[in-house]
């Protein structure tokens, strides 16, 4: 009895997924996730930003790859961007509200605290620049602040705090998923896109420059992680869902190269 303990195997090392912000390149998370499911890695803990904790919600609600992917698929902008006049007097182009109303049509969970698999979704107070770790708490509207891009979502406001994107400051939050409790971080990173040609709208500017400056500083966050996956995205813009498929694809092929190196990062644990 005792030597069949002995040779019993260990329990695998608590793994975390960090997913990245990055507007519609986000997709590529989903092909990610068909990966390592597909390689018997399943995440203890998923914390996201901006669109990572969109994903990252209905990873950690329970949902496997395959439905992800099957919304990934379907979705277009009308589900997220409510533009209208209201939007400009609340400070954005659109309001938000639809972020919020697909999380809760799409998800089981309404706390955060009763997901089955540890989350978190990282926001930013406006105010004062701090980052803000929502670990308990209605889930659809973590998410909404979380995702909530400056001058393109109207800021959110909870228990009296005004949030947007947590992109600005902690576009990979690696360090956040290991505090959480996983011992091995994968973390996923999404560069800034590469556009055919220099914007010149000043709408088109001003997202491209931050979105170049999100992933500067994404980079710098990634580090945390032991395993850090960069999808070839190419010059997807944030607002752009016209390769959806494309962007999903580029996921996978990014995280099958990865494979080997969260095994290594597993065995070392």
């Amino acid at each position: 009895m005792w030597g069949w303990l002995k040779r019993r195997p260990k329990p695998r090392p608590r793994l975390g997924l960090a997913l990245g912000g990055g507007g519609a390149r986000g997709f590529a998370h989903v092909g990610v996730l068909r990966v390592l499911e597909a390689e018997g890695f399943l995440p203890d803990v998923v914390v996201g930003t901006s669109v990572g904790s969109l994903i990252g919600a209905l990873v950690a609600d329970g949902h496997d790859a395959a439905r992800v992917e099957q919304l990934a698929l379907t979705v277009d902008k009308d589900d997220f961007f409510d533009y209208g006049p209201r939007s400009l007097l609340a400070g954005g182009l659109a309001r938000g509200e639809r972020i919020e109303r697909f999380v809760t049509a799409h998800t089981r969970t309404r706390l955060i605290e009763e997901l089955p698999i540890r989350y978190a979704a990282v926001a930013v107070a406006l105010r004062t620049g701090e980052a803000t770790v929502f670990d308990h708490g209605p889930l659809a509207r973590a998410v909404r602040a979380s995702c909530t891009i400056p001058g393109v979502f109207a800021p959110v406001e909870i228990d009296g705090v005004t949030y947007v994107d947590g992109g600005i400051v902690a576009p990979v939050p690696a360090e956040v998923a290991r505090r959480l409790g996983a011992e091995v971080v994968l973390a996923v990173a999404l560069p800034a896109a590469v556009p055919d040609a220099c914007p010149r709208n000043p709408i088109t500017v001003f997202l491209h420059a931050m979105d170049i400056m999100a992933a500067e500083i994404g980079r710098v966050y990634a580090r945390d992680a032991d395993v850090v996956v960069e999808p070839a995205v190419g010059a997807t813009a944030i607002d752009d869902l016209s390769d959806k498929p494309g962007l999903i694809e580029a996921g996978a092929a990014a995280m099958l190269e990865a494979i080997p190196a969260v095994r290594a990062a597993l065995a070392r644990r």
